[in-house]
């Protein structure tokens, strides 16, 4: 497996903010943390037709955050056939709701709360119909205010090739 983290730039992080994030989360005010996600992709190449294994993690790097969401935005024309979500250690009271059906580019994952050193993760399995390099993207972010905001995108790039 593979791992990439891309940094924003400050235009891009803020019209991805606009466009993802609803505007009351974004208050002042709230409890500070710092989320971090990583992406990483399986097999890599993968052949057309095979299975491909995306894991996306969260992990509350400092303070208790509530209300967090992933997205995941997998590549144009893939096809889902299987996410799992764990929500890690000591999650007893931890929930988290996933959307995203057959066919859909995004998975959107809603966990209500992660203390320090926690995480949650997001396992789909996908397959492409067709050779190409597939990236895909996640992001995190939270009710609460997050110190570090570069670690809250992560991105993958994988080879699909004919067998």
């Amino acid at each position: 497996m593979k791992s990439a983290t891309f940094v924003a730039s400050a235009t891009f992080a803020s019209v991805l903010i606009t466009a993802l994030i609803p505007p009351q989360l974004l208050q002042a005010g709230a409890p500070i943390t710092d989320l971090r996600v990583t992406l990483v992709d399986a097999p890599d190449p993968v052949v057309t037709g095979e299975p491909l294994v995306y894991v996306a993690t969260v992990k509350s790097v400092a303070g208790r955050a509530s209300s967090i969401e992933l997205i995941l935005v997998l590549p144009p024309g893939i096809i889902l056939v299987r996410k799992q979500v764990d929500l890690g250690p000591g999650s007893g009271m931890r929930k988290a709701i996933c959307d995203g059906a057959k066919n859909d580019q995004v998975i959107r994952c809603a966990v209500n709360s992660l203390g320090p050193d926690e995480y949650f993760r997001v396992r789909v399995t996908v397959q492409s119909p067709a050779p190409a390099l597939l990236r895909s993207f996640a992001f995190v972010h939270s009710a609460s205010r997050d110190q570090e905001s570069r670690n809250n995108f992560a991105t993958t790039a994988t080879s699909c090739i004919n067998g």
